[in-house]
């Protein structure tokens, strides 16, 4: 995850939630226009009592 423009920041915090309670944090990404079709993995760092 070193590439450039590789890193999205989501800056919504989520307070005060069970992880069932359907509390979600919205982000969008834009995808380039260089972008290879098909299928594509995402990867999604989630932190917890941080």
């Amino acid at each position: 995850m070193n590439d450039p423009g590789e890193v999205y920041p989501v800056t919504q915090t989520i307070t005060a939630s069970t992880g069932e309670d359907a509390i979600q944090a919205v982000h969008s990404i834009a995808v380039p226009a260089t972008a290879l079709t098909g299928s594509t993995r995402m990867r999604v760092k989630d932190l917890w009592n941080s």
